[in-house]
């Protein structure tokens, strides 16, 4: 069996599990797996090492700003050019610009999410099946969040954003920015003065409607409203 090795930073590991969910509809045959210890955590460098060694391939999935310097991703991109082996560079949304890496791997091929035809191209170069089906997964699990509506407030007392600020907030989050959560967000009016509040976020994506509960004081990505 074909084995390969998931690269991404903490941050982007929800979207790398959707990513492989993806992969693994059309490419049943082929085990995606990564080290439940990593590197980047200060523990597991030999089973990433061994990982890398035994691995036919390597799929990297950048979503975050600065993942593409972060040292483990690109020891794990670097071990996988020179050992020859397949790889696909995912880039998520906010980062069709482009996202620096570190020098030894400037200029680099990396796939863009909503480029279909780069996907597909990116898909059968990494050895994997390259359907029509196959690269609507991918670009699927990859698709950014829309937010609805957003709530502040608890139990029965609920402040809903007007249009304005909701797409302040959008717009910050589509920029890559982490956004503190608190009565700033709605001009200092504090619904309920004296009480922890939470953000209700009513989000769709890839044709789903779900809604996302974070609490006062936390500072959200993007990525928390996958």
């Amino acid at each position: 069996m074909k084995t390969y090795l998931v690269s991404f930073v903490s941050d982007d590991r929800k979207l790398a599990e959707q990513v492989v969910a993806g992969l693994r509809k059309d490419n049943p045959a082929i085990k995606f797996f990564w080290p439940e210890s990593r590197p980047e955590d200060g523990k597991g460098f030999g089973a990433m090492a061994k990982a890398l060694r035994e691995a036919d391939g390597v799929i990297s999935v950048i979503a975050s700003p600065g993942a593409g310097m972060n040292p483990w991703i690109c020891f794990e991109i670097g071990a996988a050019i020179g050992g020859g082996k397949r790889r696909l560079i995912l880039l998520g949304p906010g980062l069709e610009q482009g996202v620096e890496f570190s020098k030894p791997l400037h200029g680099i091929h990396r796939v863009v999410w909503s480029n279909k035809p780069a996907v597909q191209k990116g898909l059968e170069s990494a050895g994997l099946r390259a359907s029509d089906s196959a690269v609507r997964n991918v670009m699927t699990a990859l698709q950014p969040p829309v937010i609805l509506s957003c709530k502040y407030g608890r139990g029965g007392t609920w402040y809903t954003f007007p249009t304005e600020e909701r797409e302040a907030l959008t717009a910050a989050l589509d920029k890559m920015e982490r956004v503190q959560i608190g009565n700033h967000l709605i001009g200092n009016r504090d619904p309920i003065p004296g009480t922890a509040k939470v953000l209700r976020v009513q989000v769709k994506r890839a044709g789903e409607q779900y809604v996302r509960m974070l609490e006062e004081g936390t500072a959200i990505s993007r990525n928390d409203l996958w």
